[in-house]
């Protein structure tokens, strides 16, 4: 199975940066979105040749999140 490289995940952070400034990161559980964690230096590292990140806190409500606003996606 294909992931994203460490470099796409840059670039593709720069530009949602450079459109949006330097928003809040949040990790979902799945593809559907039912559960959010978040993400801080503690739960990045490499593991077997792979990044990980995993959810520092698991299933927080999004408008608990500093810096939440309620509006359209990127």
């Amino acid at each position: 199975m294909q992931t994203m490289s460490v470099k796409k995940l840059i670039a593709r952070l720069k530009l949602i940066e450079k459109q949006c400034g330097d928003l809040p990161v949040v990790l979902s559980s799945d593809s559907e979105g039912n559960n959010f964690g978040t993400v801080n230096h503690t739960t990045v590292g490499v593991c077997n040749g792979l990044l990980l990140i995993m959810p520092f806190c698991d299933c927080v409500e999004l408008k608990s999140i500093d810096g939440y606003k309620e509006q359209n996606n990127v």
